[in-house]
């Protein structure tokens, strides 16, 4: 049973009053009776929004070839996400890179053999950011990328609203 082999699963935190044996308070003495104490928290805390953001690369011949792919790889993945509830101004594009491709031709003389680079196409890489708040809408996000060969899921980033209401709560 894993609950079982995890003992420490439904152990509430907040009312353990032990201060681990290895952990000094940095304290120091001001003038006076004001005293300064030096203290690191940590807040876990719900997410409100999310943010998955997906590689999209694509080579062509000539620049607008690869511009032209990847716009229309784009705008189909967009059109696909608001289908399954992702608003239009919820999704970002973001330019990575455009850089110029080449292969080697050899060249074969009489008493030598070279390589010499010949342009081959480019290379153009944007990140597609989808912000959403349902943390369910991730499997429906995932789902449509693979139908539209969008496998590079960079990262999601997690974010809360009302940060200064927990920062004024970890102070108290």
């Amino acid at each position: 049973n894993y609950a079982e082999a995890n003992v420490n699963y439904d152990n509430d935190y907040t009312t353990n009053t032990e201060v681990p044996q290895n952990i000094e308070p940095n304290v120091t003495l001001g003038q006076g009776n004001f005293v300064e104490l030096e203290v690191q928290i940590l807040s876990n805390q719900k997410s409100d929004t999310y943010v998955a953001i997906f590689n999209l690369t694509q080579m062509g011949k000539t620049v607008d070839e690869t511009n032209r792919l990847l716009t229309d790889r784009y705008n189909g993945f967009a059109q696909e996400l608001q289908t399954v509830g992702v608003p239009k101004d919820a999704i970002y594009l973001d330019m990575i890179s455009f850089v110029p491709l080449y292969e080697y031709e050899k060249e074969k003389k009489i008493f030598s053999k070279t390589h010499n680079e010949v342009p081959k196409g480019f290379e153009m890489q944007q990140n597609v950011h989808i912000k959403y708040s349902d943390v369910s809408m991730m499997l429906k996000i995932m789902s449509v990328a693979a139908k539209c060969e969008i496998f590079d899921l960079v990262k999601v980033d997690y974010a809360v609203n009302n940060q200064e209401a927990i920062y004024i709560e970890m102070r108290e």
